[in-house]
């Protein structure tokens, strides 16, 4: 007899049923309710889909294809990918994890970022906004740079190469020895720029600095030499810097007020005869009484009478050779272009017996200079030795 047509009878009912494989199959080509499978009828077609959620939102954990979402499709799941490019290229915007470019995350991303070291160190060859690290982007590159101010002049703290203007350096001289080494405590003696007066460096020189003798930081100042003969003072005084610590020079010395501007505490006279340090004495007592100092830098013999002494006291603590109560005096009675005021134990410094540092008069109608030694008699002969007096401040 006839049996009426029905799904799942394995007879596809033209106009009526897309298919008919005579199973209850929900998995297969053929629905349990004899329509085709298809993406987004909430049955997951084994083999061929990988889901099935039935809506059109394409992101969430099933796309609209029916595959299951994954970074690198091509669409951003909501709340798990931030972007999704769909691409395997690990340097653009959107990271193979799905995740934004971003400075610090350890990938460079071409044609933004230099670098990108994933750290927070902003010393090394990347900074942190990964950039690469070059002298004057303002941050100081550990272990290859030793300053970096991120400006165009060559003459402050930091040169143009990031190279330290240390204190003393051309570019930026100090005010004294002093400060020099108070600023460099490794500093070696040896020629440095000092601008005692600050401000504009038009007028700064070299200087010679001891940095080792009774604690450094003195500036050589003043120097008269002789070198086996001759009047070392004939041609009066120059101005010439810098004064270096070696014989065969003219009577040299910078200028009173400028070394005042140096703002020194101590003055120390030596010479290449006698021992080391030399007489040490505080600045003050050095320009008491009439400024024998003055008078010594300036070269004002005018100013000194013959035979008037002045004192000037003990030598400090750490000085060389005698101990006596010393006193300055002024030879000035023999017309000479350049006289000094001399340093002795006595009155009449010029002789022998009481001479200490200083200008010679009086042996055999000789002018020359001297240090006596600390063992009260003469280390050398004042009128064939070859060598120099010297005054230094600290």
């Amino acid at each position: 007899g006839c049996v009426e047509a029905r799904c799942g009878d394995a007879l596809v009912q033209v106009g009526v049923e897309d298919c008919d494989d005579g199973n209850r199959d929900q998995s297969d080509a053929c629905l349990s309710d004899c329509t085709a499978a298809r993406c987004g009828d909430q049955q997951v077609q084994e083999g061929v889909e990988d889901c099935d959620d039935g809506n059109d939102i394409d992101g969430d954990a099933c796309l609209n294809n029916c595959q299951a979402a994954r970074c690198g499709d091509g669409v951003i799941r909501e709340e798990l990918e931030v972007c999704d490019d769909g691409n395997n290229t690990e340097t653009d915007a959107c990271l193979n994890n799905c995740r934004r470019a971003a400075c610090g995350d350890g990938i460079i991303y071409l044609g933004v970022e230099d670098c990108d070291d994933a750290n927070e160190v902003n010393t090394d060859a990347c900074l942190n906004d990964c950039a690469d690290a070059y002298c004057g982007d303002g941050v100081v590159y550990e272990g290859v740079e030793a300053c970096d101010d991120r400006n165009d002049e060559n003459n402050d703290n930091c040169t143009n190469d990031c190279v330290a203007n240390e204190l003393g350096s051309e570019a930026r001289p100090g005010q004294s020895c002093r400060a020099i080494l108070a600023d460099r405590p490794q500093a070696e003696s040896g020629l440095y720029w000092v601008d005692p007066n600050g401000g504009d460096r038009d007028d700064a020189f070299e200087i010679h600095c001891d940095m080792v003798d009774a604690e450094g930081g003195w500036g050589l100042v003043y120097i008269m030499c002789q070198d086996g003969g001759g009047d070392s003072r004939a041609n009066g005084i120059s101005r010439i810097t810098p004064i270096r610590p070696v014989a065969g020079q003219p009577v040299t010395g910078i200028a009173y007020n400028t070394v005042a501007e140096m703002e020194p505490q101590r003055i120390r006279l030596t010479s290449d005869f006698g021992e080391r340090p030399g007489y040490l004495f505080n600045w003050q007592t050095a320009i008491d009484n009439g400024n024998q100092l003055r008078v010594l830098l300036d070269g004002l013999q005018g100013a000194g009478t013959a035979n008037d002494c002045v004192s000037v006291g003990r030598p400090l603590d750490g000085s060389s050779g005698s101990g006596c109560s010393m006193t300055w005096e002024h030879n000035n009675g023999g017309g000479e272009t350049h006289d000094i005021p001399t340093l002795g134990c006595s009155c009449h410094v010029w002789d022998q017996d009481g001479m200490k540092w200083g200008q010679i008069d009086a042996l055999s109608n000789y002018n020359g200079v001297s240090h006596r030694g600390g063992d009260n008699g003469w280390n050398h002969n004042p009128q064939t030795a070859s060598g120099c007096i010297h005054v230094y401040v600290r």
